[in-house]
């Protein structure tokens, strides 16, 4: 699920679409896979996909921290 949010994310043999990548990420995030979890904070930092929000990316970095 991860690898298929980045492939949306950088359009690797996909169109690119950064509001579907971060649909990935999410999935992959809740099933535990810690590299989404960062895949994810970095789209709410940086407004990929997602609406920028500092504190849901933060609450996602601390979540990959633990």
């Amino acid at each position: 699920m991860n690898q298929l949010g980045r492939a949306y994310l950088h359009g690797l043999g996909i169109a690119r679409d950064p509001v579907e990548a971060v649909q990935w990420f999410r999935k992959a995030a809740d099933a535990g896979n810690v590299l989404a979890m960062i895949n994810l904070g970095n789209a709410y930092l940086n407004g990929v996909g997602v609406e920028r929000n500092k504190s849901e990316a933060e609450r996602w970095f601390a979540k990959a921290r633990q």
